[in-house]
């Protein structure tokens, strides 16, 4: 019989208005391999960061080797040997490999003096014995690349002999090769009796490297699955809740055939030869895995990344290579982090609005306090943006009136392409309602939108047609009224992908 070496027992978690987690009893036996899936906001994340300590649960209990644990904490969940590997390192560039991996458990000689001979001895060994790779200790963790940063996080894990490891979405910077050899490692370390937590996206790895599945919906544990008995199509039932129906219209709009942009052959280090045509009254959709390709794609369009490739607007090629020559061919952008990449939090309204266009509020370089006011208040009473002036400061605003408001600043000029990453991303549900009224008025007064999302509901609700991307290709292009989130999913991290990684749409 299997050992059980963690159980969460009806563990709950409200946040203001609402229920991450309800009521969710999950456990593991001692060397297997769990994967876990479920839709974005399922509960994933927040079942994690209570099992590594971050957030305390407000019902429920968790036991490790049958011993229930108390106050908990990170520093008392990592001295129970909980340990993750997080996609997004926390590594110092300018530390080496053996200060990174040895971070808080650094050998001194007589408690002392930093014994750097027995680090990097240490590290070597570890490196050597459980990565079975060789990396010199004493590298700057700003010379490696992404798969080598990811196994100092994994070596760095391995110095208190962790009981459970978790690896959420470990593969998506990587290559097949980086992958095989991710793979392996962990193999590894179930031989030698650790656990694993594996959060993915990718169906393929799911099958390839774990034992089981559980399946998380709006905050419960739908079930948990022998992967050796159920199918990607059962799994993907019990995500979805079963609902496969055909999508309904959304509200027609006047698409014309005209061309207003169109992105040919472009390639970067994240993008394969992407091809596509945005037509004018369009809302095109961007859908994948997270680090499919979407970000990389509108920011490379946007003159934020390096790129190869051509960009026309209008028919006519354009050279962009900079955010100022998307706004001077009338194309804008809003991140998905508005607090930090859209708005400046500690202006106001007002100079928000008119950030990415000062030169129409300017007066031989002086800018026109009266001409933002007048410009803000047109915007505040067109979007209905809710605030007691035009000078209050943004960051005193909802989160849904910010995103009204870093819309804004692309409506004081003429717009032929608006770009959105995930707009209704942490607001209510009133704002999402009035984000996508405002969303649709856009479109009707002439401009086309991109937007990512990950939400089928947004997709079916805005969206005429949508580009599913999976490692940086487009392999989807999907009509949505055709479409059904059993099939985007199946694009995007099953087995459906329009003839496989080798999809192209040419664009003469």
């Amino acid at each position: 019989m299997n050992k059980v070496i963690l159980e969460m027992k009806n563990i709950t978690k409200i946040f203001p208005g609402i229920k991450a987690l309800d009521d969710v009893n999950f456990s593991l036996n001692k060397g297997e391999i769990r994967a876990l899936v479920g839709k974005n906001g399922a509960g994933k994340s927040t079942l994690i960061k209570i099992l590594t300590g971050i957030y305390i649960p407000d019902d429920g209990e968790i036991i490790i080797d049958d011993k229930k644990i108390e106050r908990i904490n990170p520093k008392k969940m990592y001295s129970e040997g909980i340990q993750a590997i997080y996609q997004e390192n926390d590594l110092v560039g300018y530390f080496s490999v053996a200060e990174s991996v040895m971070l808080n458990n650094e050998p001194a000689k007589m408690n002392i003096v930093l014994n750097k001979k027995k680090m990097n001895t240490d590290t070597k060994k570890i490196f050597d014995e459980n990565i079975g790779i060789s990396l010199d200790p004493s590298s700057l963790i700003k010379e490696l690349d992404v798969s080598e940063k990811q196994l100092v996080q994994i070596a760095k894990s391995l110095v208190k002999k962790p009981r459970i490891m978790i690896f959420d979405e470990p593969t998506a910077p990587l290559s097949a090769k980086e992958i095989e050899r991710l793979f392996k490692i962990i193999r590894g370390l179930k031989e030698s009796g650790v656990t694993i937590i594996y959060i993915t996206h990718r169906f393929e790895e799911i099958f390839e490297i774990a034992d089981t599945v559980t399946v998380f919906r709006d905050g419960k544990k739908i079930s948990d699955l022998n992967l050796c008995d159920t199918t990607e199509e059962e799994i993907i039932r019990h995500m979805t809740g079963g609902e496969c129906e055909t999508v309904g219209k959304k509200s027609e709009t006047n698409i014309s055939g005209t061309s207003v942009m169109r992105v040919k052959g472009l390639n970067n280090e994240y993008l394969k030869n992407i091809n596509f045509e945005l037509h004018k009254g369009e809302v095109l959709g961007l859908y994948g895995a997270e680090g499919a390709g979407q970000v990389d794609l509108v920011r490379s369009i946007f003159g934020l990344n390096d790129k190869k490739g051509k960009i026309y607007i209008d028919g006519k090629g354009k050279n962009i290579e900079h955010p100022k020559d998307s706004i001077k061919n009338g194309i804008g952008y809003v991140p998905r982090d508005r607090k930090e990449e859209s708005l400046v939090k500690s202006f106001m309204l007002m100079e928000n609005i008119t950030l990415s266009n000062l030169n129409n509020y300017s007066h031989r370089g002086i800018i026109s306090k009266k001409e933002e006011l007048k410009i803000a208040d047109k915007m505040i009473k067109d979007l209905s943006i809710s605030t007691r002036s035009a000078r209050t400061i943004v960051n005193f605003l909802s989160g849904g009136n910010q995103q009204k408001v870093a819309i804004a600043r692309w409506l004081t000029f003429p717009l032929k392409v608006l770009m959105l990453d995930y707009p209704t991303m942490g607001v209510d549900v009133q704002a999402k309602v009035e984000i996508y009224k405002l969303l649709k008025k856009i479109v009707e007064e002439g401009t086309s939108i991109i937007v990512i999302t990950p939400e089928y509901e947004e997709i079916k609700i805005l969206c005429d047609r949508v580009l599913v991307l999976k490692e940086g290709k487009i392999i989807g292009d999907l009509n949505v009224k055709d479409t059904t989130e059993d099939l985007l999913l199946k694009y995007a991290i099953g087995s459906a992908n329009n003839g496989g990684n080798n999809y192209e749409k040419n664009i003469n």
